[in-house]
């Protein structure tokens, strides 16, 4: 028995049994301070560093180091060479990073590594004004031009400016103004290039920044061929914006046309032709289908070899998932969401995201099964996927949710794959809703998680919450996810996607819906147009739907084909929606035609496209061309068929023409982004550093010393007390053994 119990310690030992001891320790009351020596950190008053480093060293151990110089702020380079680890900075800089590593990923790797970054309280006491002018770079001829010069000033009140914007040598702004303002124009221009110039006058610091260039190229009116069975008033819009070709058949040569619309045709005439339709879509061409009673489910479209170009198919909307639907809310609560949700509000993020994780609780219908999980560095289960009927108390499980998670970073992908585990095996429709500011680690992990998770036919929405949201992440999550990514203000819109509050109602007129604004042709749409009837369609798996009725049926969905675009405009513009033929809301018609088109000079022999760029940065010069081009001074590689690149660095601002292209060189972007950046403040909360005033150097060496107080986790090891244990039963045993032994010789 003894020697059996040995045996078993011992392999206890062997598994190394541990357990955590969390002590404080005292730690470095240490702080580096990093001063940006960039240009644009002239505008504040320079001899605070020394005076503050004075004050700060009698008090505690305090290094002092510069970062950027000169023309450039790379900011987060700079931290990154300085982060070494449970240590303290004071970054002394306006926080405005234009080149090297994304200055909020660098803060999510300071908050893993223990460092707290923070910053000062300081304001510019030099004035500056920069100017800059924003608008499209192409518009395509009878489109009017809309461009804002935007006038921004830094530092204290000046005494006002003189503003003078020039359109190819035309004066268009000549007046005196004071402070940030913006100057709008709207003007109608001819086919080409066209030179815009907005200069200020004024008594500024830097004068690099006082001359802004932009080039505005005009395109001829694309060639669109629009086929009907009879006259469309539709087509008097299109004039205006068009060449447009009307045919009531397909012509042999499709070549000239930069998309084909068709009105209201049926699959009886179309059958013909949906293999040259077909392929003239996979060629990279536009394809708009527009609604009728004679078309979709009207012109028997279904189950068609027609039917398998559109992003739609024909069904009833909102019926084809009989077997349920699933979602998966996701909460973000990593230290970020603890922050304001915005410059003055009272409610935090981790607020707002509860009331939105709230609101789709309340849209949802009693079969229909929900879970609910958070997420920081790790993902945390809330509630289980299981029918809401039976969560009767799931809002005040959800308002129990606490911000300021785990320290060590945070990971979307961590809250994606727990969802992605529970949706595996359910039934009937699979959607994840997440609700995050999106600042994280890794992002692209995440998108590829969403995007691999499609497959699995899960759909993957986002929800930003706060004036520092990554847009551009969340939206290209939801992109890759087939969701839609949507705005605070925008939430409500998820209800029209998975509530049914709206499906049984029928009424003569119903109004319609932007369901998701990110889009080319939905982005700053404003619709007031209603419809009196609808082609009934479902959007397929891949598809986007922009628009819906009031009860989600689609109105507007839209898929890539081939290299091509296609269009489902599911309504009659002339007789179930006619206001959308008024000025307002014709533009619906048109930006679906202009996103179908795409790139209308794609089909030219020779052709030139060029970017606006900035002094001493790289500009291409991209052509089409089916021979090597030829310009004096510039070297062409072939790109791929038909197109070559040249390169070059510009050394002055002014415009630059080449071939019959213009290029506006515009100052370098440290002269632009000036006073301190308005997101500084939540930047540093994610290291769970402070913005301290200039003078309060206590304040500072309080937070320096009680911050060093570091929380030390250390393992303390019972292999050696279970080792001591088997010996000491040993030992026992072999006395005991001697003992008798020497009894039985007795």
């Amino acid at each position: 028995m003894s020697r059996c119990l040995i045996f078993s310690i011992l392999i206890i030992a062997i598994a190394s049994p541990f357990s955590l001891e969390e002590k404080t320790v005292q730690g470095n009351p240490s702080l580096t301070m990093l001063v940006d020596n960039s240009t644009s950190f002239e505008l504040f008053e320079q001899d605070i560093v020394s005076g503050l480093k004075v004050s700060l060293e009698k008090e505690i151990p305090t290094t002092l180091r510069y970062i950027a110089r000169g023309e450039e702020s790379p900011i987060g380079d700079s931290l990154l060479n300085n982060m070494g680890g449970n240590d303290n900075l004071l970054l002394i800089s306006d926080g405005n990073n234009n080149k090297g590593t994304d200055l909020g990923d660098v803060m999510m790797l300071a908050s893993s590594l223990n460092t707290t970054i923070s910053s000062l309280n300081i304001n510019p006491i030099k004035t500056d004004l920069v100017v800059t002018i924003d608008g499209p770079s192409e518009l395509i001829f009878g489109t009017e031009a809309l461009l804002y010069v935007d006038v921004k000033q830094t530092g204290p009140i000046s005494q006002g400016y003189d503003i003078q914007v020039v359109i190819d040598d035309e004066i268009v702004i000549d007046e005196k103004a004071t402070g940030t303002k913006t100057f709008e124009i709207e003007q109608m221009l001819q086919t080409g290039y066209h030179k815009i110039k907005a200069s200020i006058t004024a008594n500024d610091y830097f004068k690099q920044n006082n001359v802004y260039y932009k080039t505005l190229h005009v395109l001829p009116k694309p060639k669109v061929l629009f086929i009907s069975q009879k006259d469309a008033k539709i087509t008097k819009i299109m004039d205006t914006v068009y060449d447009v070709t009307k045919k009531s058949y397909m012509p042999k040569d499709l070549k000239a046309y930069s998309s084909i619309i068709l009105y209201n045709i049926n699959e009886g005439w179309l059958k013909a032709n949906t293999e040259i339709l077909s392929d003239y879509v996979a060629d990279g061409n536009g394809l708009v289908v527009i609604g009728g009673d004679n078309s979709f489910d009207y012109g028997n479209y279904e189950n068609s070899m027609f039917e398998t170009i559109l992003p739609v198919r024909v069904g009833l909307a909102g019926k084809e998932e009989e077997s349920g639907m699933n979602i998966i809310v996701i909460i973000d609560v990593s230290g970020t969401t603890c922050s304001a949700f915005g410059t003055g509000s009272a409610n935090t993020k981790i607020d707002v995201e509860k009331a939105v994780a709230t609101q789709i609780v309340g849209g949802l219908r009693a079969g229909d099964k929900i879970g609910v999980i958070s997420f920081d560095f790790n993902s945390h289960l809330i509630s289980p996927l299981s029918v809401i009927e039976e969560k009767p108390d799931l809002n005040y499980i959800i308002s129990t949710i606490n911000c300021g998670g785990y320290s060590a970073g945070t990971f979307v992908s961590a809250g994606l794959i727990r969802a992605e585990d529970m949706l595996r095996s359910a039934k009937g429709s699979k959607n994840i809703i997440l609700i995050s500011d999106g600042i994280t680690q890794y992002p692209q992990n995440a998108v590829s998680r969403a995007k691999s998770m499609t497959s699995q036919g899960i759909k993957t929405y986002a929800v930003g919450v706060g004036f520092d949201t990554n847009r551009q992440f969340m939206q290209e999550l939801a992109l890759k996810g087939q969701g839609i990514y949507f705005e605070p203000t925008e939430a409500q819109r998820l209800n029209i996607i998975f509530s049914r509050e709206y499906e049984e109602e029928e009424t003569d007129t119903m109004g319609l819906l932007i369901l998701d604004s990110n889009h080319f042709i939905t982005k700053n749409l404003g619709l007031s147009a209603k419809v009196t009837g609808f082609n009934q369609v479902v959007p397929k798996t891949s598809a986007r739907m922009l628009i819906t009725t009031q009860n989600t049926n689609p109105v507007v969905s839209v898929w890539r084909f081939g290299l091509g675009r296609v269009a489902a405009l599911t309504t009659d513009p002339e007789t179930w929606a006619g206001q959308l033929l008024n000025k307002d809301n014709s533009k619906l018609i048109t930006r679906t035609v202009n996103w179908a088109i795409g790139d209308p000079d794609r089909n030219k022999e020779f052709d030139v496209k060029l970017k606006d760029s900035r002094i001493e940065d790289i500009a291409q010069i991209n052509v089409i061309s089916e021979t090597e081009p030829v310009l004096e001074g510039f070297s062409f590689s072939k790109i791929t068929k038909n197109l070559y690149r040249a390169s070059f660095v510009p050394k002055t601002t002014e415009f630059h023409d080449f071939f019959d292209a213009s290029m506006a060189v515009n100052y370098k972007r440290e002269y632009e982004d000036l006073g301190i950046n308005p997101e500084l403040i939540d930047l540093v909360s994610i290291t769970n550093g402070r913005i301290f005033n200039k003078d309060n150097t206590t304040a500072i060496v309080e937070f320096i010393r009680e911050n060093s107080r570091r929380k030390k986790i250390d393992e303390i090891s019972y292999k050696w007390i279970l080792v001591l244990t088997a010996l000491s039963i040993f030992l026992i045993e072999v006395c005991i053994r001697r003992i008798m032994e020497n009894r039985k010789s007795v």
